[in-house]
């Protein structure tokens, strides 16, 4: 007997709603694509980002008040932009499905319906009518067919924040793939998730210089099973010439762990990743909020901000371990001798075991020997 779904009230942050409950268990990963509205406990930690971010644009006097959560399903991020962030916004909550409306419509009862509207067109056809401040899109698998519409509808200064689940793609385990949706060729193995960001943050950089337009990352960063950027969208030639500046295909050969002299990989974003002092001032919102993965938060954004200096890519304590046979020694010793010789060093967030640094090469074996 097929069991039919049923309808079950959750608690995300400070906001309650209907959700169905089949197939919904909590896991990590991005879940299976069903046909019903589909919420994914796993992604509360992105939603939970979503509201600090927005909160801390409408701190900073950005004039952000027209928002769209393009692929809404539940509504679960739409509502919770609604009851969560404070500050003077209208959201336009949409998806395409039928249910995914329905659904929608019954947890909108509890809302003030001046604040909000209800939406089921194709994403692009929303896009190409309105123009938004904050555009959220959150498929299930690549963004990439959306981008162009979206940095169409967005206005100056405007916000994209993008979630990418194809990690397989972009961390190089379909190339053909990745080469067909990002016109990049990824790498698989030791970077891959530092890389696979850096294609998403490239492709839609390139994409953004065709209507002169460039890009500043304001939050990048990766986990076991999404990548999620936030994007300023400025308009100027001048601002997208500095980003194209920034796009390189560049020899496999000088990411650490990576021995193949004759590969390029890429386009990637070679710039920074994030802006430390948005970091700190997105942090210092938490307090006010209720968000239930502050400490995965916390941890996270702590390890962002030491490597937001740092140049791309990284080294493993694992990599080094298979390259000289030898068991690694503990990363924080590790971390502390290379410190002591006069040079930068951080753990990142793409790898447990990785750290970046502006030390040579030939000191970081050096020192990675000497520990063993």
């Amino acid at each position: 007997m097929i069991e039919k779904p049923k309808l079950k009230n959750i608690i995300e942050g400070k906001t309650s709603l209907f959700v169905y409950t089949k197939n919904n268990k909590l896991s990590k990963g991005p879940g299976q694509k069903q046909g019903l509205p589909f919420y994914n406990p796993a992604m509360t930690m992105n939603r939970d980002i979503s509201i600090l971010v927005l909160q801390y644009l409408i701190d900073q006097k950005n004039r952000i008040s027209n928002v769209l959560d393009g692929m809404a399903a539940s509504g679960i991020r739409g509502f919770r932009f609604l009851n969560e962030v404070s500050g003077d916004l209208h959201v336009t909550i949409n998806d395409f499905s039928e249910s995914a409306f329905q659904l929608m419509k019954k947890n909108s009862e509890k809302f003030n319906k001046d604040s909000f509207t209800l939406s089921s067109e194709n994403i692009h056809t929303i896009m190409s009518q309105n123009n938004y401040d904050y555009i959220d899109i959150d498929p299930f698998g690549s963004p990439a067919v959306f981008i162009d519409s979206a940095l169409r509808s967005i206005k100056n200064n405007g916000i994209i924040a993008v979630s990418a689940t194809d990690t397989a793609t972009l961390c190089g385990v379909y190339p053909k793939v990745c080469k067909r949706r990002y016109n990049a060729v990824p790498i698989h193995g030791c970077c891959m998730h530092e890389a696979a960001l850096r294609i998403l943050i490239g492709f839609i950089g390139r994409q953004a210089g065709k209507y002169d337009k460039g890009i500043e990352p304001l939050l990048c960063y990766s986990t076991d099973h999404y990548i999620r950027c936030y994007l300023i969208i400025k308009k100027g030639v001048k601002n997208a010439n500095h980003v194209i500046d920034q796009i390189h295909q560049i020899k496999s050969s000088i990411i650490p762990g990576q021995n193949n002299k004759e590969t390029y990989i890429g386009p990637v974003w070679t710039g920074y990743l994030h802006n430390k002092q948005a970091l700190s001032e997105i942090l210092q919102i938490i307090p006010n909020k209720k968000v239930q993965t502050e400490k995965q938060i916390s941890a996270l954004f702590s390890i962002l901000e030491q490597e937001s200096i740092m140049p791309p890519f990284y080294y493993s304590t694992n990599t080094l371990s298979k390259t000289f046979k030898k068991s690694p020694p503990q990363l924080d010793d590790l971390i502390e001798e290379i410190q002591n010789k006069g040079f930068f060093i951080t753990k990142t967030q793409f790898d447990p075991t990785g750290f970046k640094t502006n030390a040579p090469k030939k000191i970081i074996e050096e020192t990675f020997l000497c520990l063993i």
